[in-house]
């Protein structure tokens, strides 16, 4: 698929990832008590990443560029939209760590130029999938003001209150 070194960076990024999912999914389950479905629209940055977690482990290149639209859409956009400070630390350290996996994709797939076509039909069904998505997942978050308010994120709850308008 790639070089050592490359793929060691990768292990290691992937690593990092899955524990952000894991500490997510502890703290909207555990901590906020959120449903399934409103943990998926409100931390839709973990499934996103397993997204790219599958494509990383299962070496595929598709998949990991499947990822890429909504982990640019969700991480690296979700830096510019939640605090930096108290909780929203680990939202922004789960941010800046999508926003390395769609930087390693890009570089997998620049040294791995077999695999563009591969690369290309995953970017196009991430596309689709974002495009599917967003919707459905913006509506909910902006309609569950409740919720919002459950995160304490005045950053993201200012954010959210200003698209209602």
């Amino acid at each position: 698929m790639y070089s050592k070194k490359l793929f060691l960076i990768g292990c290691f990024l992937t690593v990092l990832n899955v524990l952000t999912v894991i500490n997510g999914m502890i703290y909207f389950f555990g901590m906020a008590g959120f449903s399934f479905v409103e943990w998926f629209f409100f931390n839709i940055c973990a499934p996103s990443t397993m997204i790219f977690i599958a494509g990383f482990t299962l070496r595929k290149i598709w998949l990991m560029t499947a990822a890429v639209p909504l982990m640019l859409f969700y991480g690296f956009g979700g830096l510019f939209i939640f605090g930096w400070s108290g909780t929203a630390l680990f939202s922004q350290a789960s941010h800046l760590l999508m926003t390395a996996a769609v930087i390693f994709t890009g570089v997998t797939l620049w040294f791995d130029r077999e695999s563009i076509r591969a690369g290309l039909a995953g970017l196009a069904g991430g596309v689709l999938l974002f495009i599917l998505i967003y919707p459905f997942q913006q509506s909910f978050v902006t309609n569950r003001m409740d919720l919002v308010e459950k995160l304490q994120d005045p950053a993201f709850e200012e954010f959210i209150k200003n698209q209602g308008e």
